[in-house]
C-alpha cells in the first residue's frame, strides 16, 4: 500500500487531489493543512510520496521539503 501525504492549505484543492487520488487502487491518503501539520504527520509514520502546495501559511511547501530531506 503507498502512502500519499497532500499538504494544501485550500480544502478544495485537497478534495481535487484526493477525489483522483482515490480513483487508484492501492493507495492510502491522508492531509495537512500546512507545512507544520505535514512535519507532525511525517513525525508518526513517514509517507512513501508527499504531495504538496508551494504557497500556504505557516510553512510553505519549499520550507516543508527542506525540513523533509533534513530528517
Amino acid at each position: 500500500m503507498t502512502r500519499i501525504l497532500v499538504v494544501d492549505n485550500s480544502k478544495i484543492d485537497q478534495t481535487r487531489a484526493g477525489t483522483l487520488l482515490e480513483q487508484m487502487e492501492g493507495l492510502t491518503l491522508s492531509y495537512a493543512d500546512n507545512g507544520q501539520q505535514a512535519v507532525e504527520a511525517i513525525g508518526n509514520g513517514r509517507p512513501d510520496i508527499v504531495l504538496t502546495d508551494l504557497r500556504m501559511p505557516v510553512m510553505d511547501g519549499l520550507e516543508l521539503i527542506e525540513r523533509i530531506r533534513g530528517d
